[in-house]
């Protein structure tokens, strides 16, 4: 179900702490991803003229602008990896106690 105003997830009752909050969050970190990728695919359609290439895929992109954007991506999949990395710990310490 979609938020009437923003089109994100409905909040959930009770969802500031915990499991329940976190996953709302993590359906807006998917919607951005979704987004993104998007935009970016918008971008790659960009013709240099009516009918004609892409202009990105045919003139590039200002390097510095590209540099700043793959280092902030950079950051947040490392950011994010990590999560996934002590998920895997905690399952691995519980499985060990069984």
């Amino acid at each position: 179900m979609r938020h009437a105003y923003s089109g994100g997830p409905v909040p959930l009752e009770d969802s500031r702490v915990g499991g329940k909050a976190a996953s709302v969050s993590w359906a807006c970190v998917r919607e951005s991803v979704d987004r993104l990728r998007r935009d970016v695919d918008g971008m790659a359609g960009v013709p240099v003229e009516e009918g004609g290439a892409s202009f990105v895929a045919q003139d590039g992109w200002d390097p510095a602008q590209v540099k700043e954007v793959r280092d902030a991506l950079d950051r947040v999949s490392r950011r994010i990896a990590g999560w996934a990395d002590r998920a895997e710990e905690r399952a691995e310490a519980v499985a060990a106690e069984s």
